[in-house]
C-alpha cells in the first residue's frame, strides 16, 4: 500500500485494521513508529483488539541455572529458539522467572516479586506479605490468571514457622494478601498448579494430592488415591482436566532405563481415581532421559492440549497432544544441545495485550 493512502488513512480504521493482526506482528509494528507505537499500546486499541481477536498463540518460556543465560524462548510459529531481553524491568537489580500464567509473569530477585507483562513492557511490585513477614521463606507458590486480567490469584506458602506452613493468596482485583491459618508442615513431591478456583499438590508421607480450596482458604486431601510406583509426579491442567505425569517402576533395585515408563495419568473427578490415560512410547522415553542418571527430574507445562515436557538435563523437548496422543520432538535449542546448561523450570506465556497493570 502506498505511503500517502497509509498517512491519510483515519485513525479509527488504521486501528480496526491492525486489530485484525495476530500479537505477533503487532509486536514487529510497534518499531515502524512513535505513532503506531503509542497507537497498539493505547486503551481504545486494547479494548477493540480484545473484542475483535480470536488467534491465540503461546511461547514455551525455559529457565536455566545458567547466569549467561537465565531465559530461553520457543516461538511455535516460526519453530524457533531465541533468547529474550527483559532490559525494561528494574535496573541494577536481577529477577529470574518463578512462575507464569496467562500473559502474565511472576518474577523474584530473592527478596522482591514482581508482575509483568513482557508484550506491553509493563510492570508492578507485588506488595509485602502480612505481619511483616519475607519473601525469603518460601517453598511453594503458583499463579492463575483470566483472560481479561479482571481476576487471578497468586498463592504462596511460607515456612518461617518451624514445623508450620502459612498459606498466603494474592487476589489481583483487591491488590492484598488473604492469611489462611497455619497448617503442619507437609512435604511436596511436585509442583503446585491452579486448576479451577482451587490449588493442587502431590505430598509425601503419606502420599497424597494435597487441594487449597481458595473460597474457604482451607487445605484438604482430595479422595482419590495415588497410583503405585512413581518417581517425580508433576501435575498439569489442560483443557479443563487435571493430569499426572511420572516415572514408573524406576525405583527398583537392577531397574535400566530401557524398563523404566513414562506414564499420563487423568484425575477422574467423579469416579476419584486417577485413571491411566497414555505411555511415553519407549524409544522416545529413552531419548528423553539418555541414562538412569537423568531421572531425578523432569518439567512439564500445558497449553490448550500441547503439553511440553523436558529433563532438568537439558534433553530435547518433547510435546505431547492431548487430542491426538500423540509424541514429537521441538528442533533442537543450541544453548541446550550441549548439555552444559541445566534447566531450571519451563512454562507458557500467552501473550495479550489487555493485560496492562
Amino acid at each position: 500500500m502506498e505511503r500517502k493512502i497509509w498517512s491519510s488513512m483515519p485513525d479509527c480504521l488504521l486501528e480496526r485494521t491492525l486489530a485484525m493482526l495476530p500479537i505477533p506482528c503487532l509486536l514487529r509494528l510497534r518499531s515502524v513508529c512513535r505513532a503506531w507505537n503509542a497507537s497498539i499500546l493505547s486503551s481504545s486499541f486494547l479494548k477493540l483488539y480484545s473484542s475483535l481477536s480470536s488467534q491465540r498463540t503461546h511461547y514455551l518460556l525455559v529457565t536455566t541455572l545458567d547466569a549467561k543465560c537465565p531465559l530461553l524462548v520457543f516461538d511455535p510459529i516460526r519453530e524457533k529458539w531465541h533468547a529474550p531481553s527483559l532490559s525494561f524491568l528494574p535496573i541494577n537489580t536481577e529477577f529470574s522467572l518463578v512462575t507464569a500464567a496467562g500473559g502474565l509473569l511472576c518474577l523474584s530477585d530473592g527478596k522482591d516479586f514482581i508482575f509483568c507483562n513482557p508484550v506491553t513492557r509493563k510492570w508492578r511490585k507485588i506488595p509485602s506479605l502480612p505481619e511483616g513477614r519475607s519473601f525469603v521463606n518460601i517453598i511453594l507458590l503458583g499463579m492463575v490468571t483470566s483472560r481479561d486480567l479482571k481476576n487471578g490469584k497468586l498463592l504462596m506458602l511460607d515456612s518461617t514457622d518451624c514445623c508450620r506452613q502459612a498459606t498466603y493468596l494474592y487476589d489481583f482485583v483487591g491488590q492484598s494478601w488473604k492469611c489462611s491459618d497455619a497448617v503442619e508442615e507437609e512435604f511436596f513431591e511436585s509442583n503446585g498448579v491452579f486448576h479451577g478456583e482451587n490449588f493442587y499438590v502431590v505430598c509425601s508421607f503419606p502420599p497424597r494430592v494435597r487441594v487449597f480450596n481458595t473460597r474457604n482458604s482451607t487445605w484438604v486431601s482430595h479422595p482419590a488415591p495415588l497410583p503405585h510406583g512413581m518417581v517425580n509426579p508433576s501435575l498439569v491442567p489442560s483443557c479443563g482436566r487435571l493430569l499426572m505425569l511420572a516415572i514408573v517402576d524406576a525405583i527398583r533395585q537392577g531397574i535400566t532405563i530401557q524398563s523404566c515408563r513414562f506414564q499420563i495419568w487423568l484425575l477422574n473427578e467423579e469416579a476419584q481415581i486417577w485413571e491411566e490415560f497414555d505411555c511415553m512410547p519407549k524409544t522416545v522415553c529413552q531419548n528423553f532421559f539418555k541414562s538412569k542418571e537423568y531421572l531425578d527430574g523432569f518439567s512439564c507445562a500445558a497449553y490448550d492440549n500441547l503439553i511440553y515436557l523436558t529433563s532438568y538435563h537439558g534433553s530435547p523437548t518433547v510435546v505431547f497432544d492431548i487430542c491426538k496422543r500423540s509424541w514429537r520432538w521441538l528442533p533442537v535449542c543450541g544453548t541446550l544441545a550441549n548439555h552444559s546448561v541445566c534447566i531450571n523450570d519451563i512454562f507458557v506465556l500467552e501473550p495479550l495485550l489487555n493485560m496492562v497493570l
